[in-house]
């Protein structure tokens, strides 16, 4: 049967289980030891994380994120084993990892956050012994499996992503041949380095293997919705070697591959692209696209703040004040001034401008960053709902078309938003009537809808997960999904959401790929 041509629609299993591994520092990596860092190893793996859980609806406890120090050799031995051993017949498992990988006495060994340079095979685990055997035990039939490590001899000293002996395919096939639905892509072939760019903050294989499980490649896709093991294993292979070759100087190759398994081509995700059929109506007034914006809020403690000291006569306010909310400004001034730059400096770098096209302004517990792509403000202050907790607002704005935004915007934000914020037009709303128009909603296409009419909101949670949440004081629609953060992947989202939900205005909004509309920040 021909692999390249047809697609078997996978059955979805009962749960998804993944560890993603990203070792960016080593325990012996500072002088005077030889064990090298792996650059943008923890970003990578934070937001692989972050897709998987999106993209395969991973609950929180079946995710297992480790980053540095979290990944030792006792950790692989004892805790991934035991995860693989233990997956039913109809479980997916997913790994990914970014660090070292060699081969080395007969067998396909991982670094670890605790592996030693000058005693590598002993203190590696083999990825046979600790993964590869225990998910050949047990009854899983899916698996996914995904390393970004380099394959280049010990003895060399590089700047790529790793700098150790070449991976054995050999195994790999093995154990791939014994299963009916398994897949093992690599950042490299054997004898070459797998790269990271200062530019996309990533490595390079990562970024376009993100950008492939998001749903922002339609490359990637067989037929515009399929992303299946040959269009990834192609895909991957196609984008990285030309990144390589027109996007940065480096003369030695890297050609990812892949080893896969199955009876026919089969489908690792689906994304729908026709968004324009309406599946029910959000009967709510007319939405003001053209005013949204983005917000992320952390809270935290008073005591944990960086200058609280009780010995000062500091104390954790018990109740909302002035006073309060201009100490917690005052504390949290230094992390808005800290984050502020990493912004400024990101900025610059994805976007390719120069300091007289960004304004920084920092003050007493706020900033701002401007550009003639976005606007961020912060501000912080008393958590009015908590008075022990302290609270930093980001707002982001949108100054230009989703059009004119790279492919990484994401990455200039070291915090992410994780709302978008519309406003909503007709003059004042009424609460009986939205919260009829949810309720309605509910009965049409299921989820969940609350009511708060004390505190003026109501809201429905629809069956992917995806909040809608209408503050009827603010008369602001906000737009939430688990695990789903940053600006581009919640205006792909929210569009695809609204659309169905028959908003004529976001399909005009959204819709219309010549048409450049903005999303303004006040001042502009």
């Amino acid at each position: 049967m021909n692999r390249e041509n047809e697609s078997e629609i996978i059955d979805e299993p009962n749960r998804t289980v993944a560890v993603v591994v990203g070792i960016e520092t080593y325990q012996y990596s500072k002088p005077p030891h030889a064990l090298q860092g792996v650059v943008f190893a923890e970003v990578d793996a934070r937001e692989i994380a972050e897709a998987l859980k999106s993209q395969f609806a991973i609950e929180d406890d079946d995710l297992y994120l480790w980053i540095n120090e979290e990944a030792t050799k006792t950790r692989f031995e004892n805790d991934l084993s035991y995860l693989a051993t233990t997956m039913g017949r109809h479980d997916r498992f997913i790994f990914y990892y970014a660090g070292h990988g060699f081969y080395a006495n007969g067998a396909n060994r991982l670094t670890v956050w605790d592996s030693h340079p000058t005693s590598l095979a002993n203190t590696t685990v083999c990825l046979r012994d600790v993964l590869l055997s225990n998910l050949h035990k047990s009854e899983c039939s899916q698996s996914l499996l995904f390393i970004d490590a380099c394959a280049v001899p010990l003895d060399e000293s590089l700047k790529g992503r790793d700098f150790l002996g070449a991976l054995s395919r050999k195994e790999f096939e093995e154990f791939l041949a014994s299963k009916e639905y398994h897949a093992l892509f690599m950042s490299c072939s054997p004898g070459e380095k797998s790269f990271p760019s200062s530019s996309l903050k990533h490595g390079i294989w990562t970024w376009y293997l993100l950008q492939a499980l998001k749903g922002e490649a339609p490359d990637a896709l067989q037929r515009g919705e399929w992303l299946t093991d040959t269009s990834l294993r192609d895909y991957l292979r196609d984008r990285v070697e030309k990144f390589i070759r027109e996007k940065t100087q480096i003369k030695t190759l890297q050609r990812p591959y892949a080893v896969l398994q199955s009876s026919h081509t089969f489908q690792i995700l689906r994304f729908i692209e026709d968004i324009s059929v309406p599946i029910a109506e959000l009967r709510i007034p007319k939405l003001l696209l053209e005013k949204a914006f983005f917000r992320q809020q952390e809270s935290m403690s008073f005591k944990n703040l960086p200058g609280f000291n009780k010995k000062l006569g500091h104390f954790i306010p018990d109740y909302a004040s002035s006073a309060a909310d201009q100490f917690a400004s005052k504390l949290l001034t230094e992390e808005i001034k800290s984050e502020s730059k990493k912004v400024y400096d990101n900025a610059k770098a994805v976007l390719g401008i120069d300091r007289s096209q960004i304004k920084r302004t920092v003050g007493e517990g706020a900033g701002s960053i401007d550009t003639d792509l976005f606007r961020m403000n912060w501000t912080s202050g008393q958590d009015q709902e908590n008075p022990s907790l302290a609270v930093i607002t980001r707002i982001f704005w949108l100054r230009g078309s989703m059009r004119e935004l790279p492919g990484n915007f994401d990455a200039i934000f070291p915090e992410r938003p994780d709302a978008f914020v519309i406003p909503i037009g007709g003059g004042d709303l009424d609460f009986d009537e939205i919260a009829d128009g949810l309720e309605a909603l509910e009965k049409a296409c299921g989820g969940e809808f609350d009511e708060d009419e004390d505190n003026g909101m109501a809201s429905i949670t629809l069956e992917d997960g995806t909040r809608l949440t209408i503050f009827i004081n603010e008369s602001e629609l906000v737009v939430t999904k688990p695990g789903q953060r940053g600006i581009l992947s919640l205006l792909r989202h929210s569009a695809q959401v609204l659309t169905q939900l028959g908003r004529k205005e976001a399909t005009a909004f959204f819709g219309d790929k010549d048409q450049k509309k903005n999303l303004l920040a006040p001042g502009k």
